[in-house]
């Protein structure tokens, strides 16, 4: 076989191997760093008598809340119901989401209103099909970004928008491990008072 045929039958196997993964598509738009959404700030502090939650399975610290105004829109937004803030351990806001099931049969409709408004807004940076049922969305800079995923697996489409500080979060997975660190060995140091 002569190189020019290996060549050719290497390239072709690559071609063919790229095009079976998710396909991602990036873009060169001016990106906007984001600040905030739903009324809530990137890097801001919450008061100490918010009612924060530590997740069992992460030690993540959250905090769910209800917008104070709803978005105005399509029945695609209004269907984000379940709202969230995601902190470090001093309760700053690295993330912000929101979550929900779609009802509506403007899906796509409205699905590609939010992704022009939001690449209008903060210019979009990434697009990957995850898969022929799921997409994720990338808006703003690498370090304050926008996620959006859309889901169409299962009776209803979902979407899961996260507004997030790169920097913020990488702290706060800091702290999320030393904290289940810290627990685990909590826990091992009690089952040997115990004689285990």
């Amino acid at each position: 076989m002569n190189k020019l045929a290996i060549i050719s039958f290497v390239a072709a196997f690559i071609c063919g191997c790229n095009q079976s993964q998710n396909p991602v598509e990036t873009f060169h738009s001016k990106l906007n760093p984001v600040s905030g959404a739903f009324g809530w700030n990137l890097g801001d502090k919450l008061p100490d008598s918010a009612q924060v939650q530590t997740n069992n399975d992460d030690f993540s610290l959250s905090y769910d809340f209800t917008p104070d105004k709803p978005v105005q829109g399509s029945d695609l937004i209004y269907e984000l119901d379940l709202h969230q803030l995601n902190l470090t351990a001093d309760h700053t806001i690295y993330a912000i989401t929101a979550f929900g099931y779609v009802h509506s049969d403007d899906f796509n409709i409205g699905k590609d209103a939010l992704v022009q408004a939001l690449t209008d807004k903060y210019g979009i940076r990434e697009h990957i099909r995850n898969s022929s049922t799921m997409e994720t969305y990338d808006f703003g800079t690498e370090d304050r970004s926008v996620e959006l995923m859309v889901s169409q697996e299962g009776t209803y489409p979902s979407l899961s928008l996260t507004y997030f500080d790169q920097t913020l979060r990488a702290k706060a997975h800091d702290e999320d491990n030393q904290r289940k660190a810290d627990a685990k060995n909590s826990l091992k140091e009690d089952f040997k008072k115990q004689g285990l």
